[in-house]
């Protein structure tokens, strides 16, 4: 079997993560998934604590389980929509009780913007396909929103 048709072939396993990804992703109960216009889709996670990283002062292991329990909602998240090709600009919105200043804002949204490049299967820099944005508004829930741009 050569390499390229082996590369196409989906192994039982991923198919059964995949399963189980869509049955987790489908029972997820705080996410929002509204289009917005055309060819743009907003999503909202509800209840996703996003802290600036700079002024963390826990420790490596805490600060480890924030950013893959942030990867992981994210990832559930965006399931499905990841289908539709890369999106051409994202913007990323904190959604907290308090306001950061604008380079502490960006620093909170670090790992929200690895686990969507990640979803696309892209690279998140500055010479990636999409172009990245920033916002955050004052509610008392806090949560992430995440506007995709195709058009």
């Amino acid at each position: 079997m050569t390499a390229a048709k082996r590369a196409k072939a989906p192994s039982k396993a991923a198919a059964t993560r995949r399963a189980n990804l869509l049955r987790e992703a489908m029972a997820m109960p705080d996410r929002e998934v509204v289009p917005v216009g055309p060819g743009r889709i907003m999503v909202t996670i509800n209840r996703l604590v996003t802290k600036p990283e700079s002024n963390s002062r826990v420790g490596w292991r805490a600060d480890h389980a924030r950013r893959k329990a942030q990867h992981r909602a994210v990832g559930l998240a965006i399931f499905g929509i990841d289908e539709m090709g890369t999106p051409r600009a994202v913007t990323l919105t904190r959604l907290a009780p308090r306001e950061c200043d604008d380079d502490n804002a960006v620093g909170a949204m670090k790992a929200v913007r690895d686990a969507v490049a990640r979803a696309f299967g892209v690279d998140d820099g500055p010479r990636g396909p999409i172009t990245w944005s920033y916002a955050q508004r004052k509610r008392r829930v806090p949560g992430v929103e995440i506007v995709l741009e195709w058009a």
